[in-house]
């Protein structure tokens, strides 16, 4: 159970009940988003030579740049007829935390690992709807089709892309490779 996602859930099913046929809406989903790899004021700043978040480092999570969102969002309010009523899942790109480490490798010039930003347990004893989505993520996980999101976004990034277009470590300083 996973508070927050339920939330969204609930909006939706009330503008379709509340809604339909009165008004013009469409629905986009994000999965989890680029930008927590970097957030300082969630005690997860992008570090020189390391990238967190909260998964096992072989489990892969789809992931979305927030500018892509709004570029989707957008695209769904240029063409309201088109999209009515349809539900948009935003994804740019599938990776596991190795595989971020190595996209930041690549984009950064500097060697970089993966690591859990926070025990599990931790997550477990204070942060349970944190922890029941860390779970969901590495058994069910997204389903999102990101050819399906590219479509709306063409340029939707993945990882590299995302790193590449931040360029920069938590602290300013610049990637060496860019």
């Amino acid at each position: 159970n996973i508070s927050h996602f339920w939330s969204k859930a609930d909006v939706e099913n009330y503008m379709k009940e509340k809604f339909a046929g009165k008004i013009t809406y469409a629905i986009i989903r994000p999965v989890a988003f680029f930008d927590n790899v970097d957030d300082a004021k969630n005690f997860n700043p992008l570090s020189k030579g390391g990238v967190k978040m909260l998964t096992k480092p072989e489990v892969s999570l789809k992931y979305v740049a927030t500018i892509d969102v709004g570029k989707g969002s957008a695209e769904l309010l240029l063409d309201p007829a088109k999209y009515k009523g349809t539900p948009i899942e935003a994804a740019g790109g599938k990776h596991t935390g190795t595989e971020l480490a190595q996209a930041l490798t690549e984009v950064s010039g500097v060697d970089c690992t993966y690591s859990i930003s926070l025990p599990r347990w931790v997550l477990w004893f204070m942060f349970g709807d944190l922890y029941n989505m860390v779970v969901w993520f590495e058994s069910d996980g997204y389903t999102a089709d990101l050819d399906e999101f590219k479509k709306l976004v063409p340029d939707a990034m993945d990882a590299k892309a995302w790193f590449k277009d931040k360029g920069q470590w938590a602290d300013g300083e610049t990637f060496l490779a860019k």
